[in-house]
């Protein structure tokens, strides 16, 4: 999951990943491992690694907070919200 948050944040400059998908893919991801939270599988057998909603949460927030800059930049041409407040592309 980290692996995911760093690729992705390697392009997050780029209006391409706004405009073909990749933002709501990439955060969609994320989703499953939070909604499951704790029925979510544990992330090792044996070691004392972070439960998985955890780790995927921290990304999830780690790409929210670089993507705001972003979307500042963007403006309205591309991104709005809509009526019950997330983010849409346009």
């Amino acid at each position: 999951m980290p692996k995911l948050a760093e690729l992705f944040l390697q392009f997050k400059e780029k209006d391409e990943v706004f405009v073909d998908g990749t933002v709501g893919a990439v955060l969609s991801a994320y989703a499953v491992p939070i909604k499951l939270k704790y029925d979510c599988p544990p992330s090792s057998k044996f070691g004392k690694d972070l439960p998985l909603w955890k780790t995927a949460t921290s990304c999830f927030l780690n790409i929210v907070k670089e993507i705001g800059p972003q979307i500042n930049v963007l403006g309205s041409s591309m991104v709005y919200f809509d009526d019950y407040g997330c983010l849409r592309l346009r």
